[in-house]
């Protein structure tokens, strides 16, 4: 007979809790992860760091170059679903995003 261990995955954005006596990493997901390992169980992260901050960034960067909201939101858009979809906050850009953002 084998014993499946079971497991959890914990999404959303990670935080930093700021304490007086320090800081530590939280944020709903981290101590849902922490938990579960706490209680046995298996947990695995997943963050989506940076996306809001490349589409915010895309946004005003396409505005004030006096492209209209549409347009701006649109690149912005496409901005955040890209750092989205890659490891990390600042992911290494494809030759089709540059040019896109230039």
């Amino acid at each position: 007979m084998t014993t499946e261990r079971k497991g959890v995955l914990a999404f959303g954005e990670l935080l930093w809790d700021v304490f007086p006596g320090g800081a530590h990493i939280g944020g709903a997901p981290f101590n849902l992860a922490a938990h579960a390992v706490r209680c046995g169980l298996t947990a695995q992260l997943l963050s989506r760091v940076g996306a809001g901050d490349a589409f915010s960034a895309a946004f005003l960067a396409f505005w004030l170059r006096g492209r209209s909201p549409i347009e701006a939101a649109t690149v912005a858009n496409e901005l955040g679903a890209f750092v989205a979809s890659q490891r990390g906050a600042v992911p290494d850009y494809t030759d089709a995003i540059r040019q896109r953002l230039a």
